[in-house]
């Protein structure tokens, strides 16, 4: 259990740290997280990082279970739409960096390295990721190349590619 609550810990450490300079994680700088509200950054990228394969209003019923003021999904995916991806690559890499990799297997560091392709809802204005296929609903495919440490159970990297410049 106390590795639990360490790595939790540790999480929210990177999340609190990235949300301290909300200006650089922000599409608009200037007003985006300036006030506060139902839902501040931090909430929205810790709800995002506990999604799972539920609609967005049952998420967002799940994260917020009993508050009277319970956000919309329409005003959760207006604040999620500030933040920009690269919040999310450096909470990732402030945390995986946090956490001790020095578990070895008979002197070896184990590392996989696995490819998954994504299917997200149909976006035809994104070419590089749209697919429109004879005799079948067209949709946008993004590959995923994760870095996996076997012995300590975490990602330590993880790159996402619009599958029409995938490279292998």
């Amino acid at each position: 259990m106390n590795q639990i609550k360490r790595i939790k810990a540790a999480l929210n450490k990177s999340i609190k740290a990235v949300c301290q300079s909300p200006s650089q994680y922000c599409r608009n700088p200037e007003k985006d997280f300036t006030r506060k509200k139902k839902l501040p950054m931090d909430k929205v990228i810790k709800t995002v990082l506990g999604f799972s394969s539920k609609s967005l209003s049952n998420e967002i019923i799940d994260v917020f279970s009993g508050d009277n003021e319970m956000p919309s999904a329409s005003a959760f995916v207006q604040q999620r739409s500030k933040i920009l991806s690269t919040a999310f690559v450096d909470v990732f890499r402030r945390f995986t960096n946090s956490v001790d990799h020095m578990k070895l297997f008979e002197g070896f560091h184990l590392l996989a390295v696995d490819g998954s392709d994504i299917h997200t809802p149909t976006n035809p204005d994104d070419p590089d990721s749209y697919f429109k296929v004879n005799n079948c609903s067209p949709y946008n495919l993004y590959h995923l190349n994760a870095l996996y440490d076997l012995c300590s159970h975490t990602y330590l990297d993880a790159v996402v590619q619009k599958s029409r410049k995938w490279k292998a």
